[in-house]
């Protein structure tokens, strides 16, 4: 029970630092709604592949999404350099 709290944690966490309601969550993780909803409240049993295919779109290990709790700040972090690199690609493209 604790891997599929940490999970849903971790779900929960990543969809606020990027300020999607679920639908837009969802479909970013090419998921329905309610099996988002399932993992996030705890009753659904992703499969390994599920699990690696959503690790892989929130830019997580597998292994951390299942067993580290990650602090919103920690991908708060991460967003923020994912954003200023963007933005420095866009201006070294703008020379």
């Amino acid at each position: 029970m604790e891997m599929r709290r940490i999970f849903a944690e971790n779900l929960q966490a990543k969809r606020e630092v990027l300020g999607k309601n679920q639908e837009a969550f969802a479909e970013e993780l090419e998921i329905s709604r309610s099996e988002l909803q399932k993992y996030l409240n705890g009753t659904g049993n992703p499969t390994i592949d599920k699990i690696e295919q959503i690790a892989e779109k929130i830019a997580m290990e597998p292994m951390d999404l299942l067993f580290t709790p990650i602090k919103p700040e920690r991908f708060e972090a991460k967003e923020l350099l994912l954003q200023i690199n963007k933005t420095i690609h866009t201006l070294d493209s703008k020379q």
